[in-house]
């Protein structure tokens, strides 16, 4: 607001000059208070304006807080169901590999217990073979010898027989 200075004159120039000044100051008063209550309503109006947006915003806040659980929700139960999953997989794959491996070594025991079973066959023919070549050849010696015995009793016979 703004002042004024006020000159002094005599009585009834005085008189009119002071109500003038009051008529003017209370012009400018009620202008003033005019311009505060207009910015008074402008001031509520903003206040009411931002009291609206600070519950629609406090609304959409829940809203989202409660989307954000519900999503965390969800991912924390996919994500437990995946997990379990995984879990069953593993668990599967790791009975598959011990079944494996005991199917492999089982394979190899009854592979050793075969090449081992080839080997003492094997020898075993070797040990025929070699028994039926020295029977053979014995044979073949005592074979030999006997003809040889035949052949000279024959001859020995021829000759005590006279021819």
């Amino acid at each position: 607001m703004q002042r004024k200075t006020f000159l002094f004159f005599p009585n009834s120039d005085l008189q009119q000059n002071l109500e003038e000044q009051i008529q003017t100051i209370k012009r400018e008063a009620a202008s003033e208070q005019n311009s505060l209550r207009e910015r008074l309503n402008e001031l509520e109006r903003d206040k009411s304006d931002l009291h609206f947006k600070e519950e629609h915003l406090q609304k959409e806040l829940k809203r989202v807080l409660l989307e954000k659980s519900r999503f965390e929700d969800q991912t924390k139960e996919e994500f437990s169901q995946q997990k379990e999953q995984m879990q069953r997989e593993l668990e599967l794959l790791k009975g598959k590999f011990i079944a494996a491996e005991e199917s492999a070594r089982e394979a190899e025991r009854k592979t050793f217990l075969l090449q081992s079973e080839f080997e003492k066959e094997k020898a075993l023919f070797q040990q025929k073979i070699q028994y039926y070549e020295k029977s053979l050849e014995d044979l073949t010696k005592k074979e030999k010898v006997t003809f040889y015995h035949l052949l000279t009793n024959i001859h020995s016979m021829y000759l005590g027989l006279g021819f």
